[in-house]
């Protein structure tokens, strides 16, 4: 009850600016530990004042984004930085791989004491380094990707920032289910491809025609979201720090997040025919589907002008598939065609033999109609192999009352050809036989046909047809 209460002397406010000591930042977490000489009120403290440097005096950095406060009040505040930023710095490729590389400066409105004192500003000549850094060592993993059948286009999303030039597409492989089982499951591994060359969190494959190609052949492959998973070795891609991409394995494949198909018609780039063989070839820009060809769409052209006095022009009419589906499309011409090119004389060279399509002459893998070919745009034959193997006579037949003999061939023969003075008759098979066999040889006086045709008429002559008489063998 004696005791007597003390009086303070006076009382000093804080009026003291806090000070940065040092910082941490981890590549491989994302936080940004900042150390104080004092504590600091943690709903005051903004990231977006910071700026990371990777130098002193540096004209470039990188400005953070708010990000994510993980502390309460005190000497030491924690940031987790935001994807965006940490995909960001990676990206940069200079910034923040090493404690060389790592420093910040910041604003006057950084954070505040517990007294409402605000730290002061820093600059990019008094940049402050890093006290410990730790690199990215966590593997970079797929998020989703999306294939364009159109375009030709494999988008995949990393969850982190990948380097453009280490991606290999041959490390990647398409299949049409997500476990991959061994007699069932349709795939095919790409063979190569372009890359986009930013260094982002998206990598573009530029697929080859070849694979597309063979993607679409596959036709239970890729033809829908659930036709398409993706798997990939580790060796597919590194993030910029050279850890290796977290593998896909054929037996949990992934997915695809977005599909857009194939609405690409198939374009006609060239054509070749072979007149000894009796087989035409069309190529075309993207698979085709060999059921669906129409050859009576087909139409062949001796020249783009139709006014040209030697204009002929033929549709055929029937053809034997010899392909199964692809690029190309091999067909055997029908003998009533092959005549009637003959006849025209149609394809005999490139200078005459050009095609016409319509758009229902074929489909591709997607039930794409082709894109028609008109007139206008025929295309030339990139290659013609002439007809090369001789007419054979196959039967003929002599009227005497008419004076007429028919001789009928194997195709189309050409009337400026015939020479009536190499025609004989004879009176047996095996003219060999002195003596027994009598023959006659026709003369100019008689003449043949002047049509193409695989059937020439010959009008024999009153005098080689009474000569003809006169051997009465005959």
């Amino acid at each position: 009850s004696n005791a007597t209460a003390v009086q303070p002397g006076g009382y000093t406010v804080d009026s003291t600016a806090p000070v940065l000591r040092s910082f941490n930042f981890s590549m491989d977490s994302g936080v940004l530990t900042l150390s104080f000489a004092e504590s600091v009120s943690t709903s005051t403290l903004m990231p977006q004042r910071i700026t990371l440097l990777s130098e002193i005096n540096s004209t470039s950095g990188l400005q953070l984004s708010p990000g994510i406060r993980l502390s309460t009040d005190g000497p030491v505040q924690a940031i987790q930085l935001t994807d965006a930023d940490r995909n960001t710095i990676k990206s940069l490729d200079s910034l923040a791989v090493s404690e060389l590389t790592t420093l910040l400066y910041f604003g006057g409105t950084l954070v505040e004491d517990m007294a409402g004192n605000l730290i002061a500003a820093t600059d990019a000549s008094t940049a402050t380094g890093v006290n410990v850094f730790t690199e990215d060592t966590t593997r970079p993993s797929l998020v989703d990707f999306h294939l364009d059948m159109n375009t030709g286009r494999l988008l995949l999303t990393w969850n982190e920032t990948v380097r453009a030039n280490t991606s290999l597409p041959q490390h990647v492989t398409i299949q049409n289910e997500m476990a991959r089982l061994a007699n069932a499951t349709v795939a095919h591994k790409l063979s190569g491809g372009n890359i986009s060359q930013a260094n982002s969190i998206e990598t573009i494959i530029y697929i080859l025609d070849s694979d597309l190609n063979e993607i679409k052949r596959l036709s239970s492959l890729a033809t829908a979201i659930n036709s398409t998973y993706l798997t990939f070795t580790r060796q597919a891609i590194q993030d910029m720090n050279s850890n290796d991409v977290v593998e896909v394995l054929p037996s949990s494949s992934k997915e695809s997040a977005n599909f857009t198909g194939d609405r690409t018609a198939p374009r006609l780039l060239s054509f070749t025919i072979n007149m000894t063989s009796e087989i035409g070839e069309l190529f075309f820009s993207e698979t085709v589907s060999a059921a669906t060809f129409n050859v009576a769409q087909v139409t062949l052209h001796s020249g783009r002008d139709v006014t040209a006095p030697d204009y002929a022009t033929y549709r055929l009419t029937a053809a034997q598939t010899l392909t199964q589906d692809a690029t190309s499309l091999r067909f055997k011409l029908s003998l009533q065609d092959l005549d009637r090119l003959k006849f025209l004389a149609l394809a005999t060279s490139q200078n005459d033999t050009y095609v016409t399509l319509l758009d229902t002459t074929i489909s591709d893998m997607n039930d794409n109609n082709n894109m028609a070919v008109l007139l206008p745009d025929a295309i030339q034959a990139d290659r013609i192999d002439p007809d090369l193997t001789p007419p054979e006579l196959k039967s003929f037949h002599l009227d005497v009352s008419t004076f007429l003999l028919t001789l009928s061939f194997s195709e189309t023969v050409q009337a400026s050809s015939i020479d009536v003075t190499g025609i004989a008759l004879h009176s047996a098979r095996n003219i060999s036989a002195p003596g027994q066999v009598q023959s006659f040889r026709l003369t100019r006086s008689s003449t043949a046909s002047s049509r193409n045709d695989p059937i020439v008429y010959v009008n024999i002559s009153i005098s080689d047809m009474n000569e003809v008489k006169r051997l009465r063998s005959l």
